[in-house]
């Protein structure tokens, strides 16, 4: 594993290699990729989603008041272009926003022992996100019941092609994503536009170190209007005012245990914030 790396099939794209979640025991019914409110600040987290009340799910005007996080289930095939939902699914469907148990990802399969599913992931932040502490702070939750031995998860992410994927292994606690739309290491931005959304087009998995200090605490979320931008293709990626900075976090906890029939359920967590700075 080499890091950081970068993640170019991330997003509202025709990919189906984007992140793979490998389980070493059987399941007992289909996956589910949730999101959940984060209560803590990173790189602290709540070992389970309770809440989705924050911005990042409640939306604003200018994305019609939908989720921002939204994902496709990918196992088998790709989504198709331009695959992001306009509107949310009530419950489980292969591509949907992402909100909790009110709407989620469903896998369309059941892995046996050492088989995997694919998924892939997208964030859209509208224009007029406010400047509101910790409104960003999320955790992307895979959930999977089994019955029998507790499986053993593994996390990749491609840093390869949708045609070549390099499958590296995502250690949990350990590294993060940062949804972006720049390619250079280091500079984890998303630049917003003066109207409608935008859509992050690049995620690079990283480490907690001291490039990604800023992303520390609170998530702050601003745009201000600048005299040299005038529509979405004139926002300068420099310009820090139009700049998100998301970190997410990767780990592991079982969560409950029900009756005999299915022992328990497992999460694997993605834990992020992200931040506009001024």
């Amino acid at each position: 594993m080499s890091l950081p790396f970068k993640i170019t099939t991330i997003g509202n794209k025709d990919t189906a290699n984007v992140f793979k979640a490998t389980f070493s025991e059987a399941l007992a019914l289909p996956p589910k990729i949730e999101a959940w409110d984060n209560a803590e600040t990173f790189p602290e987290r709540t070992s389970y989603g309770a809440t989705t009340i924050k911005q990042i799910f409640a939306g604003t005007t200018g994305n019609e008041s939908l989720p921002m996080l939204y994902a496709a289930a990918t196992t088998g095939s790709s989504p198709g272009s331009d695959w992001k939902p306009t509107s949310v699914t009530a419950g489980g469907a292969t591509i949907n926003r992402l909100k909790g148990s009110t709407n989620y990802v469903l896998d369309p399969t059941t892995p046996d022992a050492g088989e995997s599913i694919t998924f892939n992931i997208g964030l859209e932040v509208p224009y007029d996100a406010v400047e509101t502490a910790g409104e960003m702070e999320h955790t992307i939750q895979l959930r999977y019941f089994y019955s029998g031995d507790t499986p053993t998860v593994t996390l990749h992410g491609n840093s390869g092609t949708e045609g070549t994927p390099v499958w590296e292994e995502i250690t949990t606690d350990t590294t993060g994503i940062r949804f972006c739309d720049v390619t250079i290491e280091g500079d984890y931005h998303l630049t917003l536009s003066q109207a409608g959304t935008v859509d992050a087009q690049n995620a690079w998995i990283t480490y907690k170190g001291t490039e990604e200090d800023i992303a520390v605490g609170d998530a702050n979320l601003k745009i201000e209007t600048s005299e040299t931008a005038t529509g979405n293709t004139n926002l300068k990626k420099e310009s820090v005012s139009e700049s998100m900075t998301a970190d997410t976090q990767l780990y592991k906890d079982i969560v409950f245990t029900s009756d005999t029939s299915l022992k328990s359920v497992e999460s694997d967590y993605y834990h992020g914030d992200a931040r506009l700075e001024e």
